[in-house]
């Protein structure tokens, strides 16, 4: 069983990003978290051949990026952050 992040580790990697731990609530992580979840399959389709897929990248694929910006209203510096912040707790989602 894998143990997801804390809020407080979580909310330590937000804030690695200047603003936006003080600029994403509560709704937008989750829609994050749901969003990104439904594209593990384009995520993976993108990571270069022999990439572990029980393992999240360290990046999402461009085209990931610029949609889940688009569709959460959040700039690529955020998605990114986010990304970072949460993709362990997405990637092992069901």
């Amino acid at each position: 069983m894998y143990s997801f992040d804390t809020f407080n580790e979580i909310h330590t990697m937000l804030e690695a990003v200047p603003g936006l731990s003080s600029t994403i609530g509560m709704e937008k992580a989750m829609s994050f978290v749901h969003l990104a979840t439904k594209l593990k399959d384009e995520i993976l389709s993108k990571q270069k051949v022999g990439h572990d897929a029980s393992e999240a990248p360290d990046v999402l694929p461009e085209n990931v990026k610029e949609f889940m910006g688009r569709a959460i209203d959040l700039p690529d510096k955020y998605v990114h952050g986010c990304w970072t912040a949460f993709r362990q707790t997405i990637w092992h989602r069901d």
